[in-house]
């Protein structure tokens, strides 16, 4: 479902305070010399475990993607993890209720993706798992009740991508 239409006055890229939006006109076709990304797709490295561990380490949150009936959802999520041999598990911490809990409930499967820039490089890490929700409540430091969600990782994969 589409959120509700705003009635508030905004400028739109016409130029004109519009009451609502206009119709999104058809993209223009795809010019490489008007990409704001500078990243080379085409150049990258991929990362061994240690540089993946790093990129993890220096992530201050994870974006985490999962699905409900083909339809993707991600949101961003504080995580803590430990490491066993090259084995990684992850806990992410959520409230009980909402749409992560609905979606995880009816497909266990979840993919987090960490990334990190750094000096004409990035860096990106994709860990893909399975999702084992932990009903026992947890005491956030904010004083809400959170329950963790352990991610088992089957597949992480990173590279680093060279700006053009």
């Amino acid at each position: 479902p589409m959120p509700e239409p705003c009635h508030k006055h905004h400028h739109c890229d016409c130029g004109c305070d519009c009451p609502k939006p206009h119709p999104m006109p058809d993209p223009e076709p795809c010019r490489p010399e008007k990409m704001s990304c500078k990243m080379n797709l085409k150049n990258y490295k991929m990362l061994d475990f240690c540089e993946i561990m790093q990129v993890i380490k220096e992530s201050d949150f994870a974006s985490v993607g999962m699905c409900e009936s083909n339809v993707p959802y991600i949101v961003p999520m504080c995580f803590s993890y430990k490491t066993r041999c090259e084995n990684v598990i992850f806990t992410l911490y959520s409230d009980p209720t909402g749409k992560k809990m609905t979606y995880l409930k009816q497909n266990d499967r979840i993919v987090l993706q960490f990334d990190r820039r750094k000096m004409g490089k990035h860096d990106s890490v994709i860990a893909k798992g399975t999702v084992r929700i932990c009903e026992k409540p947890v005491k956030a430091m904010c004083g809400c009740n959170m329950i963790s969600l352990i991610i088992d990782v089957v597949e992480l994969t990173g590279r680093r991508y060279f700006e053009c």
